[in-house]
């Protein structure tokens, strides 16, 4: 999975303690909009453009919109 484009650059806290970094990646064969999920916030600071992250071991939640036209 390679970061393509950080959408916000403040990560934010959720309901759980953890904190996101809302980004677009590159995984498999297409670009998903979605939140990385890190456990602190040097964490979600240091994710940089273009860095290739581990599937195995980063959280992803993707951002799902079902518009229907």
């Amino acid at each position: 999975m390679r970061v393509v484009k950080i959408v916000d650059r403040t990560p934010i806290i959720n309901e759980n303690g953890e904190w996101q970094l809302f980004c677009q990646v590159y995984m498999g064969n297409s670009y998903v909009y979605g939140a990385i999920i890190c456990d602190t916030m040097e964490e979600a600071f240091a994710i940089k453009i273009g860095q290739i992250l581990d599937v195995e071991k980063v959280k992803f939640s993707r951002r799902i919109n079902n518009n229907c036209k």
